[in-house]
């Protein structure tokens, strides 16, 4: 590992929860997605009070059998059967991210967006997967639709059934490629002469907020699927907030859980002008 691996690196002689906060505004993360391995007890509790829901871990290098413990943990907490290209480009992602917010602050963002030569790529390919979608959707919670999570043999289950659609999104501009940080699956239901696409799970990793790729999403489906009406299947977290927003954004969060029915007709002025350029994989 070397020393392009740590980012952002945060010292200073003040608490070390304040640290952490700014490495979490880097991350664009929650404490809860976060482990921190430190051997003060004192500042483990410090950094615990000011950011609930953080996993910490002591380190202590002269007791054999606490040390074991604590690796223990650390494996239990990060282990992956694979490593995924994803796996490889985070790091190089996050940083863009940080530029991407830095450079965004300066101006209009659709213009900076427009600036940016972004492209997203929709992938409905079964074969696409490798683990990142299923991984995705396990693991996401601040853009996601209802924090229902899929196990394994029921993911393989649903990918075999009749009508079934899952589909990847990946995304890259000239800051950098993100790979794969969204999935959304659902099923198409036929109704007389009504083809709906039911969603019962979108997700969108958090590297990628503010570029407006869930607004590509959205108005793409309809074309993917075939449908001129998306259901979502709608439920409020305590933690997807940015999923509520953009709900909002589009004048469609519902006051209790439930289907929320978005229409192709009228959607296009409710997103306003999408800044990327568009590709599915697998056609020219």
């Amino acid at each position: 590992m070397d020393e392009a691996s740590f980012f952002p690196i945060a010292v200073s002689w003040g608490p070390k929860s304040e640290a952490v906060g700014a490495i979490l505004r880097a991350w664009n993360v929650g404490a809860d997605a976060v482990v921190v391995v430190d051997d003060s007890r004192m500042e483990l509790e410090e950094i615990r009070r000011a950011h609930p829901g953080i996993e910490c871990v002591e380190f202590a290098p002269r007791d054999a059998r606490r040390t074991l413990e604590a690796l223990s943990r650390l494996r239990d907490a990060f282990g992956k059967p694979q490593t995924l290209e994803e796996d490889r480009l985070r790091a190089a992602s996050i940083k863009s991210s940080v530029q991407f917010e830095q450079q965004r602050a300066s101006g209009d963002l659709q213009s900076f967006l427009l600036g940016l030569d972004g492209v997203v790529t929709f992938d409905a390919r079964a074969e696409s997967d490798g683990g990142r979608w299923l991984e995705l959707l396990n693991k996401t919670n601040q853009f996601n639709l209802n924090g229902a999570r899929v196990s394994e043999g029921e993911w393989l289950r649903r990918v075999g059934e009749a009508g079934h659609v899952a589909i990847g999104v990946a995304y890259a501009d000239r800051l950098g490629p993100l790979g794969t940080i969204g999935v959304v699956s659902g099923r198409l239901v036929l109704q007389g002469p009504e083809r709906r696409l039911d969603i019962d799970h979108w997700v969108l990793s958090c590297r990628a907020f503010s570029r407006k790729i869930e607004d590509h999403t959205l108005q793409q489906l309809f074309d993917l699927a075939g449908v001129d009406t998306l259901r979502l299947s709608y439920r409020q977290t305590q933690r997807n907030q940015p999923l509520r927003e953009f709900l909002a954004r589009i004048e469609h969060l519902p006051e209790a859980d439930g289907a929320i029915d978005i229409h192709r007709q009228g959607l296009a002025s409710a997103l306003g002008g999408l800044p990327h350029r568009v590709q599915v994989a697998g056609k020219e």
